[in-house]
């Protein structure tokens, strides 16, 4: 088939990729003309493990292609996906500005039988407006369909291809079939794909985030009262994981959730039932307890350090979880900003953090060597789970300390190994 992606961010361009890679021929177009230009080359605008290699095959195959224009990019499509970006604004509650601003241009342009499929993750009830929109501007109710994504930043690549199910909502049997057709190629097994409304489908994809949100966030607070009680909140996550009613999944103690997901879809389904009369209290102590944690791992610095004012600190890792150059959302970041705004002297390392053009990470100091930053530091915070931290010579950096503090906001490492390498090991729950 013939589609078209518009949007060529984290979303758009992997499902582009792989999608030109089981052979649909693939059209990209994203406003930004300095993204366009990267893509043709080969690169992305962002960092996630083997979408560049699959660019890369795409474009050589003739398989994908990067529109110049938005005519351009519609010109032949059979499908039309629109994946653009809606960020979190004030309160976490999303901005649509610039999903309408695309969605109007591409009404004005889109022949009527094109089906349009919706990747843009809306608050629910956005798919009907659409709609809505679209029947004031065309006799006929176009073939339109909202197809959430469920993709992990560090594997998006391979959870495109290997889907666990694929959620399809529209009341256009034509846009049911295109989609089918869409998907066809990943020959997926029965029952996979679920068919149901919009409203469902929109449903569908908050209610997942919702629900690992509040699982990390109930490990969260479960670490802390094992902390205050004397156990191991690792013992007792293996406890829980084994239990098949629960699975080992989001259950990992640490700094709280974060991304441009979770805390927006979260955010996004407290103020849909708000404006239904209809509150979501799991959710807003979802939200409570996951603002709540950050600042006890700060608490527990200060803790360790007697007062963070004038402290040497070395935090590992800004992103907001391994395996991508994502801050948006980090608690790891936002670490590091209370920390340094309570006095302390904060030094980061991180393999994938890009720094801000300006301003805001003036606030502490960037090295491309932990070893090195270590000497003379009093505490060492893990702050994002990156693989690599767990070889670092931690001996050797426990000797260079002028205090051999250790505190593992992730639960990454071992406390045996770390005590026996000379640290003072403080863990979550731990």
């Amino acid at each position: 088939m013939n589609l078209a992606v518009i949007g060529l961010g984290h979303t758009g361009l992997v499902a582009a990729a792989v999608l030109a890679e089981t052979g649909h021929q693939v059209m990209g177009f994203d406003i930004e003309s300095g993204k366009r230009t990267l893509i043709r080359q080969g690169k992305s605008p962002f960092y996630e493990p083997e979408l560049e290699v699959l660019i890369t095959r795409d474009l050589a195959a003739g398989r994908l292609s990067v529109g110049e224009t938005l005519d351009e990019s519609l010109a032949r499509a059979e499908v039309v996906i629109l994946a653009v970006g809606t960020p979190a604004a004030n309160g976490n509650v999303p901005n649509l500005a610039e999903f309408w601003s695309a969605a109007g241009q591409i009404i004005s342009i889109l022949r009527p039988t094109v089906v349009l499929a919706i990747k843009s993750t809306l608050p629910v009830g956005t798919t009907d407006e659409m709609i809505r929109r679209f029947a004031s501007h065309w006799r006929e109710v176009p073939p339109v369909v909202f197809v959430p994504e469920f993709l992990r930043q560090g594997s998006a690549v391979a959870d495109f291809r290997r889907p666990d199910r694929v959620v399809i909502g529209s009341h256009s049997a034509a846009a049911l079939a295109a989609m089918r057709a869409v998907y066809n190629p990943f020959q997926l097994p029965a029952g996979a794909v679920q068919e149901c409304r919009p409203i469902e489908a929109e449903l569908i994809k908050h209610a997942a985030n919702c629900f690992l949100a509040a699982k990390i966030s109930f490990a969260n607070e479960l670490a802390n009262l094992c902390g205050r009680l004397g156990a191991d909140y690792e013992i007792v996550r293996r406890g829980l994981a084994a239990d098949a009613r629960i699975g080992s999944g989001f259950l990992n103690a640490g700094l709280g959730f974060g991304g441009s997901c979770f805390p927006k879809d979260v955010a996004s389904l407290i103020e849909t039932a708000r404006q239904a009369q209809c509150p979501f209290t799991l959710l807003e102590a979802t939200m409570a307890a996951n603002r709540a944690q950050v600042q006890r791992v700060a608490a527990l610095a200060g803790e360790m350090l007697g007062s963070l004012s004038g402290k040497k600190i070395l935090q590992l890792g800004l992103t907001y979880k391994p395996g991508t150059d994502d801050t948006r959302g980090s608690l790891a970041l936002k670490l590091a900003f209370l920390l340094a705004r309570a006095g302390a002297q904060i030094t980061c390392h991180d393999p994938a953090y890009k720094p801000a053009p300006v301003g805001s990470d003036s606030l502490f100091t960037l090295t491309r060597n932990p070893l090195s930053s270590a000497v003379s530091a009093e505490l060492i915070i893990v702050a994002t789970d990156w693989p690599e931290y767990i070889d670092l010579p931690w001996k050797e950096i426990a000797c260079s300390m002028r205090t051999a503090n250790l505190l593992d906001g992730r639960n990454l490492l071992d406390p045996q190994k770390m005590r026996a390498a000379g640290f003072t090991y403080r863990g979550i729950g731990r």
